[in-house]
């Protein structure tokens, strides 16, 4: 057993001469053969080992055992011992994570915070290659592509602490490990836990591995740590591709009105793709581009999101449509470009305010004021076409402002019919926010003006004199409404 660890160790480069290592010891079998192969093996790879122990306030009395047994073992073996402590079914209430994930988090922060504090290069954990082919087998089953089907790397740098997790068993079957454990006279703990069925990887362990053995494949384990070998190479391939690729589709700051490009503020997290550039490539590397330029902002993309992105890039699709993420996000397409941002919270959509004439009303939606008032002439304009006018008759009509509405008809000045406000509003390319309370004022059922339009001809009837509607619309000083 010692020498196909040092094979596989020497293969993957797992350990420096000089390394520091945390082995991490639960007190089951695989951790307890890892401690034992490595302080066979420290004086070969030029090692110092600690060992740490994590409770993580599941299985009480239980938990406490494994706890003292690790002690005694690292005693025993003259290393320094080291425990941490959490509650993951608090974690669990907390964060709605299932027992299973919540262990791992804390055991996880456990490492990199003591690596960190011990100044630790390695730790290094007991995953066996079974635990290869469950985790490949868990991830197929749930859906995943290369990346996933990579199951359990050999190593992989710890979160925020400059060490690295490292696997030296996974070369070897978990009978293997508990032959040797045998052959040393090493007793070990079992977790009561590991028989409970309610946990996915217990059912895949117990129950699919076996039938997979039994009735379609004796070599299912062997097959399934193949996979996870070939698609760890191709991944390294495309992980390579990507990097070399993702810059020159990336863009920079975020697009402003009229051209050109504004700096993003400090902590902002959006991304743009260039479209022309993300389609110069094959569809395998421009799946690979979207969910690494979404990771560049901590959103991580499953397949479903990646192929409603797709179908957002289809040639003919809409314009201005968007997709949304996970985290509050969306994808958002625009003429040019692909852009990953936070959803932004549409302004209220239902206001609506009487409107007095004359008078004046700050809408606070908009950010503006909205100002009537009356033409002191008598008749109208004689530049404009006559059989444009309005007209109505002031004290039978009630006047309101409201955002635009599907199926609103509005007819400019000088245009030769009613046109819908949906075709009226689309070659100004909004921004939707904009879009959703873009306002129009009313009288009675009818739309007499509508934000960025010239209208008709407004005209008072009444006591023998004709007076002309004025409206216009100004911001609020200093941007704010009062």
């Amino acid at each position: 057993m010692q020498a196909s660890v040092l094979k596989y160790v020497r293969t993957h480069s797992l350990f420096h001469a000089g390394n520091r290592v945390a082995v991490a010891v639960s007190g089951g079998p695989d951790s307890v053969a890892l401690l034992r192969v490595l302080l066979e093996l420290r004086e070969e790879l030029g090692i110092v080992l600690f060992v740490a122990h994590f409770h993580h306030g599941i299985r009480g009395a239980e938990a406490d055992s494994d706890r003292d047994f690790v002690r005694t073992l690292a005693r025993e073996n003259g290393v320094e011992f080291f425990c941490g402590e959490g509650s993951a079914p608090e974690i669990v209430r907390q964060h709605g994570l299932t027992l299973e994930e919540a262990a791992r988090e804390l055991r996880y922060t456990f490492f990199a915070r003591f690596a960190r504090e011990q100044r630790l290069q390695r730790v290094a954990t007991g995953h066996s290659r079974d635990d290869q082919a469950e985790t490949v087998l868990m991830k197929f089953i749930r859906g995943a592509g290369s990346r996933g089907l990579s199951g359990i790397f050999p190593q992989h740098e710890l979160e925020d602490s400059g060490a690295f997790v490292v696997r030296p068993l996974l070369c070897l079957r978990r009978n293997e490990i508990e032959q040797y454990l045998r052959q040393l006279g090493q007793p070990w703990r079992e977790d009561a836990t590991n028989q409970d069925l309610h946990h996915t990887r217990n059912r895949v362990r117990s129950r699919l591995v076996p039938l997979l053995e039994q009735e379609f494949n004796p070599s299912i384990v062997q097959t399934l740590w193949n996979t996870a070998e070939l698609a760890r190479a191709e991944e390294a391939y495309w992980a390579a591709e990507v990097q070399r690729v993702l810059p020159l589709v990336l863009l920079p700051g975020k697009p402003v009105r009229g051209g050109g490009r504004a700096v993003e503020t400090a902590g902002a997290k959006s991304a743009g793709l260039s479209l022309e550039a993300l389609k110069r490539h094959s569809l395998a590397l421009e799946r690979r581009i979207l969910r690494a330029a979404a990771e560049q902002i901590d959103i991580h993309l499953d397949f479903d999101h990646v192929l409603a992105i797709e179908r957002l890039l289809e040639p003919g699709h809409p314009n201005a449509k968007q997709v949304e993420l996970p985290a509050g996000y969306i994808a958002h397409r625009g003429y040019r470009e692909l852009r990953f941002e936070k959803a932004r919270l549409l302004p209220n959509k239902e206001f609506a305010y009487d409107l007095s004439v004359p008078g004046s009303l700050s809408v606070p939606e908009l950010g503006t004021i909205i100002r009537t008032s009356l033409d002191n002439r008598t008749g109208a304009p004689e530049e404009y076409n006559q059989a444009q006018f309005i007209r109505l008759n002031r004290a039978e009509t009630r006047f309101s402002v409201r955002p635009w509405r599907a199926g609103d008809r509005f007819r400019p000045a000088h245009a030769g019919s009613e046109k819908k406000l949906k075709e009226l509003l689309q070659p100004l390319h909004l921004p939707q926010e904009q879009r959703a309370i873009w306002p129009v004022i009313t009288a009675g059922a009818r739309i007499i003006w509508v934000r960025g339009f010239p209208s008709p001809p407004i005209i008072f009837e009444g006591a023998g004199e004709e007076r002309l509607l004025l409206i216009e619309e100004v911001p609020v000083a200093g941007g704010q409404s009062q």
